[in-house]
Parts: C-alpha cells; structure tokens; sequence
C-alpha cells in the first residue's frame, strides 16, 4: 500500500524585536509604511560570499510575517532595546519562504547616507 509523503514546514517565529518598513524618497524618510516582527537569522557562508561578489556588506538576515507591503526598494529601520539605538537598513534580497506561518527573508545590507526623517 502507498504512504503519502510526509511534508515538513520550518517552523518559524518573530520573538526578537520590532523593526519599521520606511518609505524613503531623494534621501528623505517618508513615512513609516508598517511595523513587524521580525526574527534573526543566520547569515549562511553560500549568501554571505554571494553578496560579496555584488559588492554588498550583508549586515544581517530576518524574518517577517508574509504581507505584500514589503518591497525591495525599502528601508528597514530596526531599533535595539537593549542599546536603544536605531540603524537603518537597506533591503538587499526578499525572499518569500514557504515556512509555518508563511514568512519573508531579508537580507540587509548598510547604508552610506545619512537620511532625513520627515515622518510626523
């Protein structure tokens, strides 16, 4: 008699802070598009070479709940509770992952200007 294949889902979970999708334009901060969860994860060797060879710096990996306001053009702005600062972020690679919940990856990269913050 046949099984049917057994499909395991990554688990997946968004317990290591809050970070902001921000809309900026010509250097100006927009507007705060959304806030999320977000989980860390680890920066594999195969991506961390991969960016490299493009000429990118990757800062860090995270994950977010799956929702079509994230584009690859934003900036994300994560804030550490324990330091109190804020880093901006650009978002170098979006991946959507097939996890449980449905998540997106992305891969951060720093940025060289000083933006203004004209969000109210």
């Amino acid at each position: 008699m046949l099984k049917a294949k057994t499909v395991w889902q990554q688990s997946e979970t968004f317990y290591d802070g809050v970070i902001s999708i921000l809309k900026a334009v010509d250097g100006v901060i927009e507007a705060t598009i959304i806030e999320v969860p977000y989980g860390t994860k680890t920066v594999g060797i195969n991506r961390f070479y991969q960016a490299k060879t493009a000429g990118s710096d990757v800062k860090m990996v995270v994950s977010i709940p799956y929702n079509k306001k994230v584009h690859q053009t934003d900036l994300v702005e994560i804030h550490d509770f324990e330091t109190d600062e804020k880093e901006i972020y650009r978002i170098d690679m979006l991946q959507v992952k097939d996890t449980a919940p449905r998540s997106i990856w992305l891969t951060l990269v720093g940025v060289p200007i000083k933006y203004d913050d004209n969000r109210t």
